[in-house]
């Protein structure tokens, strides 16, 4: 009996599985064993050979040894790429990739255009209770039209491709940074990332959607927001440690109109006070991947490759991650 731990339990409708997956899921598998726990970091067993969710801890493997597939209900595998112990190159790892796509494709477009039409100014004249004509009238010249848009997508992935794409088709003007320099077939220009500080000068509006890499930590930073136009924008959904939100501050004060951020330091307490106090900038919880239709691409995805997991048809799983050796 394969025995399958899932921290997706939180009581979040994002980040638990519903009721009536777990009953099906449990009767198409009845020899699994399915233990839900939200706090696997506080808890260990011997006897548990698949893990399930978003949140492993860096002593996973010590706490359970026997697991031999971690599968992630999100894109990102950050917390397993911190593991230090021996036996990771042995477990094999999937993600959820594409299972957010729709949500954070909406998400950015409702960032995009509350930006740009000037969405943060309306709601602090609208608080003052002075929303008219003539109190907008003083942002007028930062409203950007998506035909003049010269946006660079950073981290040109499943989103960041769907995202040009849908940006494009409107008469924006999409360049992408990747890992790989390329011309699309649609005519976007692909460069790699040594090439951002020099492409911010010519674009209104940057979105960072990079993985975790210890190595871009805080790869945002005030080099970036000052070569950036007067009156520009700058969003971030990708990870909190890509922004120097200090310097995002102080570039909110000068050249940058608004910006927005899906993350930020320390999320689960919420952002700090410098953050908050910027009444030029969008922040949302961490839910730009938030999608009512999450759980039953979830559940076909999680279902096709614990079959194929029992069936020791390992190269026929989706969203493979690494190699295991």
């Amino acid at each position: 009996m394969a025995v399958i731990l899932c921290d997706l339990d939180t009581g979040l409708e994002m980040y638990t599985v519903p009721s009536k997956f777990r009953y099906l899921l449990e009767n198409k598998f009845q020899d699994c064993k399915f233990i839900y726990n939200s706090d696997v970091a506080k808890s260990h067993n011997n006897e548990v050979d698949i893990y399930w969710g978003n949140h492993l801890p860096i002593d996973f493997l010590e706490r359970y040894p026997r697991v031999k597939w971690i599968h992630f209900g999100s894109v990102g595998i950050d917390r397993f790429k911190l593991i230090k112990n021996k036996d990771k190159k042995s477990v094999l790892v999937t993600n959820s990739n594409d299972s957010v796509t729709n949500g954070m494709h909406s998400h950015l477009l409702y960032q995009i255009f509350y930006l740009l039409r000037q969405g943060y100014l309306i709601n602090k004249i609208r608080n003052n209770k002075k929303l008219t004509r003539k109190e907008f009238d003083l942002n007028f010249k930062k409203i950007i039209n998506v035909e003049d848009l010269r946006i660079l997508i950073v981290g040109y992935g499943n989103i960041g491709k769907r995202l040009g794409e849908t940006l494009l088709l409107m008469g924006a003007k999409v360049t992408g940074i990747a890992t790989t320099e390329k011309i699309l077939e649609n005519k976007i220009q692909i460069y790699k990332l040594d090439k951002l500080e020099t492409l911010a000068k010519d674009h209104n509006l940057i979105v960072g959607l990079l993985p975790y890499n210890s190595n871009l930590e805080k790869v945002f930073n005030y080099k970036i927001f000052d070569n950036m136009p007067f009156n520009s924008y700058f969003i971030n959904n990708g990870r909190s440690s890509h922004v120097n939100e200090n310097d995002l501050c102080i570039a909110l004060d000068k050249n940058l109109s608004a910006a927005a951020l899906d993350v930020f330091a320390y999320c689960n307490q919420g952002p700090s006070k410098d953050l908050y106090e910027k009444e030029n900038l969008l922040i949302t919880p961490h839910v730009g991947a938030v999608d009512p239709s999450y759980w039953s691409k979830q559940r076909l995805l999680f279902e096709f490759n614990l079959k194929c997991f029992l069936n020791n048809k390992l190269d026929k799983m989706k969203n493979i991650c690494n190699k295991v050796t």
